[in-house]
């Protein structure tokens, strides 16, 4: 019973892509693949670490937005990155 209760009460862990060093060009192409990837595989949530470029922010929820992943603001508690949990289903 003990060992069932540890089990049970195991953290989840943010899966981390850290953009510093990418370009905006690198980010609309390699980034949808990315969290498509970790999405399927059941990872998440997925913390994109943006820096406090406004205008990487920006593109980063544009990404989002067009693959329907759904940005989580009231989780983030870090100005400098973006949250997902989850992803929509509904094409709306």
């Amino acid at each position: 019973m003990k060992a069932q209760a540890r089990h049970a009460t195991a953290a989840v862990t943010a899966v981390e892509i850290d953009l510093h060093g990418w370009t905006y060009d690198e980010v609309k192409d390699r980034l949808p693949n990315m969290l498509i990837l970790y999405h399927n595989g059941g990872r998440g949530p997925i913390e994109i670490i943006t820096g406090n470029s406004e205008k990487m922010k920006a593109v980063v929820r544009e990404v989002c937005k067009k693959h329907r992943f759904e940005i989580d603001e009231a989780w983030n508690t870090n100005p400098g990155t973006v949250v997902i949990r989850e992803r929509s289903v509904l094409g709306v």
